[in-house]
């Protein structure tokens, strides 16, 4: 059937108003409200690296055997010197077997030997203090030849004497004169007292000059000598036997001892996969009843405390960085997560890498609740500056024409107003306003365009437009 013309062209103007109402309706209702915010940045600089730790290894068997005991699983905690697992005694080579015999042999010849040493220790300790003990007996036997006071000690002791005579004296006139009291009387008992107490002080006066004015008695020489010979013949004995143990070397055998029970023990020890730090398995290869070679993986162990991301910074950058600084880390096999770190360590020694120079930067990194990949790539954001709180605006509310960029604030009575700003970083959603134009914290604005909007946006651009995000 053939259609009238009329008919026609009137379809197709009722097609455009549909298509024309559409597009208004959509225009008007992707048109939102957003409040302005306030972010807090800081200066960063962007690296990236792989997740490690200073104490992460894998530890293989030293020989080989049937795995008789694994004492370990995945995320057991373990401490230094730990057995993680054994192989069966009956199912090692003969040189372990002859490694255990030699360590016990080793053991109890380091053992008499370290006993020897503190022998030796003790001999010497005898030496000394019988060389001690001549030299007193020496001193004591020289002493008896030499004066006992000096002249003026002397001379003080004697006035002391005379002193002490006088009041002997006036002592024995008081008790004469209260003599004839009856026994008890206070008077006669103080008086009786007093002339004790002046004689005994008198007499001792006098057995010190005595003594200071004397010389030492025959038997003093002979007792003081005697001590002198006895000290020389313990001072000889302790000597003899300083010599005696000196010339068996037992220093030299005791650190070829040493090393002789290391050396086994190393051996021996091959049977058994020991923790060299203390830290968690992470990954556990080896089960009981597992037939392995020298070398075959038993297990993966990491300290958790030394987690590291290793960095290369540029040398334009590296001055802004400093140990301490924060950090935060994300990774892809780690997605939605971001660690927390810091800088512990900036080598200052430079390395030309393809051509520019980059300095070792490392990150230690906290340890999170989830598990970790070891080697996976991460990327850190290095926090270097002081945090600034800047104003924000959603992305999609800024706006640009001839003049400029620009958002519209929506005021109370629902009205728009325009305001000039100029927009700075990205902070996820939003972007920084480094000129805000008398915006505050709260304001509302326009997100998305109206048609109005997108009209002025399309026209054409003076020179002064450079795009949506900073001029």
């Amino acid at each position: 059937m053939r259609l009238h013309p009329k008919l026609l062209f009137s379809l197709l103007a009722f097609s455009l108003l549909l298509t024309a109402c559409a597009g208004q309706a959509n225009a008007q209702a992707s048109v939102t409200t957003q409040p302005v915010a306030t972010v807090t940045l800081g200066s960063t600089i962007e690296a990236s690296g792989t997740l490690s730790a200073g104490q992460l290894t894998t530890l293989t068997w030293g020989t080989s055997g049937v795995i008789e005991t694994v004492n370990v699983q995945p995320g057991s905690q373990v401490k230094k010197g730990d057995i993680l697992a054994t192989l069966r005694l009956d199912s090692v080579p003969a040189s372990i077997l002859q490694a255990r015999a030699n360590q016990a042999a080793a053991e109890e010849t380091l053992a008499d030997l370290q006993n020897n040493a503190l022998t030796l220790t003790q001999a010497e300790l005898d030496v000394v203090n019988a060389e001690q003990a001549l030299a007193e007996a020496e001193k004591t036997y020289a002493s008896l030849d030499y004066p006992r006071a000096s002249e003026a000690l002397i001379k003080n002791t004697e006035a002391q004497i005379r002193q002490a005579e006088q009041n002997v004296a006036r002592a024995a006139d008081r008790y004469r004169a209260v003599q004839n009291l009856p026994d008890g009387d206070s008077r006669k008992t103080e008086a009786a007292l007093a002339l004790t107490n002046a004689q005994l002080n008198l007499n001792n006066l006098k057995a010190k000059l005595n003594w200071y004015t004397g010389k030492a008695d025959p038997k003093d020489y002979e007792e003081a000598r005697l001590n002198v010979e006895k000290a020389k013949i313990q001072l000889q004995n302790a000597q003899r036997t300083l010599e005696r143990l000196k010339n068996g070397e037992p220093s030299a055998e005791l650190a070829q001892a040493e090393a002789n029970l290391a050396s086994a023990r190393e051996q021996a020890q091959a049977m058994y996969i020991i923790a060299p730090f203390d830290g968690e398995v992470i990954v556990l290869y080896a089960q009981a009843g597992q037939v392995v070679e020298k070398g075959t993986t038993a297990l993966g162990l990491v300290d958790y405390s030394t987690l590291k991301v290793e960095l290369a910074i540029d040398e334009s950058e590296i001055t802004q960085v400093k140990v301490g600084d924060p950090a935060e880390i994300t990774m892809d096999s780690l997605p939605g997560v971001t660690l927390k770190g810091q800088v512990s360590l900036i080598d200052p020694i430079g390395q030309t890498i393809s051509g520019l120079v980059k300095y070792t930067v490392i990150v230690s990194v906290e340890r999170p609740e989830t598990s970790l990949l070891f080697g996976a790539t991460a990327n850190v954001i290095i926090t270097t500056g002081e945090p600034r709180a800047l104003l924000a605006v959603p992305i999609g509310a800024v706006l640009t024409d001839s003049q400029g960029e620009y958002v519209l604030r929506v005021n109370a009575d629902g009205s728009t107003q325009r305001v000039e700003i100029e927009t700075g970083d990205l902070a996820g959603g939003l972007v920084t306003l480094t000129k805000s134009g008398g915006l505050k914290e709260g304001d509302l604005v326009q997100v998305g365009t109206t048609a109005e909007t997108q009209q002025q946006q399309d026209q054409p651009r003076g020179p002064g437009g450079f795009g949506p995000f900073g001029g």
